[in-house]
């Protein structure tokens, strides 16, 4: 009883569908329809079980296609100059189709038909060159170029982390040749006074062999100097 006050399909359908004799393709028939030939009528399978009657209005140049679901008291007959107008103009293939127990759709127009049509996938394919060929998918080449390029960066990391370990190796040996070197420096300097001390030893020997005067003296005056 809800779905009489929810639903109203024309009654009768605004179509009949009849088939082509030169082509065998469906085709609606009415008074006040304008046949094109870049519109196919297609009979579809439900999950329910219900056959639905669609139509797809096909651009040559279009790159998307529109699925229209058209509201109540409706039917594709009377949708037909529509969805052929709204092809050309939005430059898209455009497919509309009548729920169950509306047009020519088997079935009876209940709220658990029309939703699950709506998420229905076609048991059989379209009969289009368009739906029969498979779309090219996107490439993922340069996702994999990426990866080699990530890998290339690591690579060069490690690299620089390399020579920064080699060039403070070279730092610490430097410093540290240069800590020898002062050392070194430092031991030449201690040194001198002992040569000095030496040199005025070998002063005195050479007085006292001469008897000039006793080397204490050379002292006291070197210290008083």
């Amino acid at each position: 009883m809800a779905a009489k006050f929810a639903f109203f399909p024309p009654n009768p359908p605004s179509y009949t569908i009849l088939v082509d004799e030169e082509t065998g393709k469906l085709r609606l028939s009415s008074d006040t329809l304008h046949q094109r030939d870049n519109v196919d009528v297609l009979r579809l399978c439900t999950k329910k079980g219900n056959e639905i009657v669609a139509m797809y209005a096909k651009n040559p140049s279009a790159s998307l296609t529109v699925l229209y679901s058209h509201g109540n008291a409706a039917d594709i007959g009377q949708m037909y100059h529509i969805f052929t107008e709204l092809s050309l103009h939005l430059n898209v293939n455009l497919m509309g189709y009548d729920y169950s127990g509306y047009g020519q759709s088997s079935g009876k127009p209940r709220l658990r038909n029309v939703s699950a049509q709506s998420t229905d996938q076609p048991e059989q394919p379209l009969n289009t060159a368009e739906h029969n060929a498979e779309k090219p998918r996107p490439s993922t080449d340069h996702k994999e170029k990426a990866r080699p390029s990530i890998g290339h960066r690591e690579k060069s990391r490690l690299s620089t982390d390399s020579r920064e370990k080699a060039r403070a190796s070279t730092d610490r040996r430097e410093r540290a040749r240069k800590s020898i070197d002062r050392m070194g420096k430092a031991r030449n300097s201690t040194d001198q006074p002992e040569k000095a001390r030496n040199s005025f030893d070998r002063l005195g020997d050479m007085v006292r062999s001469v008897g000039l005067c006793n080397v204490d003296c050379l002292k006291q005056t070197a210290a008083e100097a």
